[in-house]
């Protein structure tokens, strides 16, 4: 992760996002008119911190940060192993599962009814830890089973959870909850894993959510000015209006 200001006829950043997945993936990298701000996953990081230069200095703080992780992962390994003491995995009685992030005890008991296993509780500023996500899926007495995160922030510490059993486990990448209800509506017993996820698939991702919620601090989106309070009207995710 580095941070970027620019220089006087700085190229087009746009240039410097399709350098970076040719070395590496999971790229985000956000601009304004006076830095970029780029996170990257690469064997490389030294060729992105050269080619970075191209386009600026790196700015004193925060510094640049390089992390492994592998060993990142290694750590995050043993230190499940060590919270499984004393923590007895579900045996598997049926064939699918389903564990779904979800907050409040209307739509969690409303996934339930629609079949969720474990609904483990989470959603917008309170995202569950990858460990939590995987001590649901342990918990789930279910030979193949579905993870529906519900939430875009929540889908890689799913992805992680999937990595770190030895289960059979499909994570969808639901981002809202209408999307995770129309996920469970398509879901058909009679059907195996691969057929089940592609129809889940196709259910949520055809559905459009709009979303009222309120501002938490004062910010700035896309050139509107937010003041903490206001009320705000998301379309997918993206506001729309205030």
């Amino acid at each position: 992760e580095f941070i970027v200001e620019k220089d006087p006829g700085c190229p087009d950043p746009f240039k410097l996002r399709a350098y970076l997945e040719t070395i590496g993936d999971c790229v985000v990298l956000v601009d304004d008119e006076d830095i970029i701000k780029v996170h990257v996953h690469t064997d490389n990081p030294g060729k992105a911190l050269q080619k970075a230069l191209e386009f600026g200095h790196f700015i004193n703080d925060p510094k640049p940060k390089i992390e492994n992780m592998r060993i990142q992962h290694e750590n995050k390994v043993n230190e499940v192993k060590e919270r499984e003491e004393g923590f007895s995995p579900a045996e598997p009685e049926k064939e699918y599962g389903f564990v779904c992030v979800a907050a409040g005890h209307g739509i969690e008991a409303m996934f339930m009814d629609l079949g969720a296993d474990v609904v483990v509780k989470g959603g917008q500023t309170m995202n569950p830890s990858t460990d939590d996500i995987l001590r649901a899926i342990l918990s789930t007495p279910a030979r193949m089973m579905f993870v529906l995160p519900n939430n875009k922030n929540i889908i890689m510490a799913a992805e992680q959870a999937m990595k770190l059993t030895d289960r059979n486990v499909c994570v969808l990448q639901t981002r809202t909850i209408p999307q995770g209800i129309s996920a469970m509506l398509a879901f058909d017993d009679s059907l195996g894993l691969s057929e089940n996820r592609i129809a889940m698939t196709k259910a949520f991702e055809k559905v459009q959510t709009g979303q009222i919620t309120f501002a938490a601090r004062d910010s700035e989106y896309e050139g509107h000015s937010i003041k903490e309070g206001e009320i705000l009207a998301l379309d997918n995710g993206k506001l729309s209006f205030t």
